[in-house]
C-alpha cells in the first residue's frame, strides 16, 4: 500500500492500524468536546469493536501454536488472566472453522 503522497512508501498492517487507532482517538476527543454523549455512544461501540477483535485474535495465535503465555504478554496480561478471558471464546471460534461459520 502506498501512503497518500503516492511516493509508494510501504504501510505494514501494524502501522495501519496503529496510525488508524491514533487518528480515531484524535477524532473523538474533537467530538467528545462537541457531544459528550456522541462521543460516549462512539466509545462504546469501538470498545465492543475491540473485544471482538481480541477474541479473533487469540483464537488466530492459538491456531498459530502461540502459548496462553504469549496471548497474555501481547494483551499486557498474565499467562492466567489470557485464558480466563480468552479460553470460551477461543473454543466458540474454533469450533466454528477457520472463516468463522
Amino acid at each position: 500500500m502506498e501512503d497518500e503522497s503516492g511516493a509508494g512508501h510501504s504501510f505494514s498492517a501494524e502501522q495501519m492500524v496503529t496510525e488508524l487507532a491514533d487518528a480515531v482517538e484524535t477524532e473523538l476527543a474533537k467530538v467528545a468536546r462537541a457531544d459528550p454523549l456522541a462521543a460516549l455512544s462512539e466509545a462504546a461501540r469501538l470498545e465492543r469493536l475491540a473485544r471482538t477483535m481480541a477474541e479473533h485474535a487469540a483464537t488466530a495465535a492459538t491456531r498459530a501454536g502461540m502459548s496462553w503465555s504469549d496471548i497474555g504478554t501481547a494483551y499486557g496480561i498474565s499467562r492466567q488472566a489470557a485464558h480466563q478471558r480468552f479460553a470460551r471464546h477461543v473454543r466458540r471460534l474454533s469450533r466454528a472453522g477457520p472463516d468463522g461459520t
